[in-house]
């Protein structure tokens, strides 16, 4: 019987088409989406950066700092607009409110994420996170990502609620997270934009 379930943020709660043109890092109604473009391409591209802000080896004030040096745009400016386009992300709102029916039937229910700190210092206290989940699991906290070390990011959570991986749900939109968890012993469902509206038949036909 599921007891825990572990989800996913990015592909999950926001952006679930995977379509960043309107909303996501760095990109603003006022910035627009050139500089998103720019940005993740840097990031992305780079074999350390993307890596070294999700374990917080890079502070988000670090990570503009580089950005400003090789955009020539100011590092102020970076700060800002990164924080804006986190208050502009739009939610998954329906999968939320599901949870929350979960919650109350006594099924735990928290966030795992490989992200940024800028995730635990802004987008967790504006969008009040805290008060739909039961806990946040940010690998740039516990710095830590999902695949390291044998998924012990989910062998811990095991450990800390005291449950068995049979008992745990985790739902993410990356392949090769939900086929590897599996075969640990996890109950898993792959979240995207074909299967999002199965899921919750799916849930009450595979919880117990």
């Amino acid at each position: 019987m599921v007891k825990l379930i572990c989800s996913d943020c990015n592909g999950v709660l926001d952006h679930v088409n995977h379509d960043y043109s309107q909303t996501g890092y760095y990109n603003t109604k006022e910035s627009g989406f050139e500089l998103y473009s720019k940005i993740n391409k840097i990031i992305f591209e780079s074999r350390y950066l993307n890596k070294s802000w999700m374990v917080n080896e890079l502070s988000f004030e670090e990570m503009n700092l580089i950005l400003s040096n090789k955009l020539n745009v100011e590092k102020e400016y970076l700060d800002k607009v990164l924080i804006q386009s986190i208050k502009e992300i739009k939610w998954n709102w329906d999968l939320i409110n599901l949870y929350q029916k979960y919650r109350q039937q006594g099924i735990k229910v928290i966030i795992t994420t490989d992200n940024m700190d800028i995730f635990s210092k802004i987008a967790i206290p504006y969008n009040n996170f805290d008060e739909y989940f039961d806990k946040i699991f940010n690998s740039a906290d516990i710095k830590l990502l999902k695949i390291e070390n044998d998924y012990q990011f989910f062998n811990d959570i095991s450990n800390e609620y005291g449950l068995n991986t049979s008992e745990i749900l985790i739902i993410d939109d990356n392949k090769k997270t939900i086929k590897e968890t599996e075969k640990i012993g996890y109950k898993t469902f792959l979240y995207n934009s074909k299967t999002c509206n199965n899921f919750e038949n799916w849930f009450e036909n595979n919880r117990i």
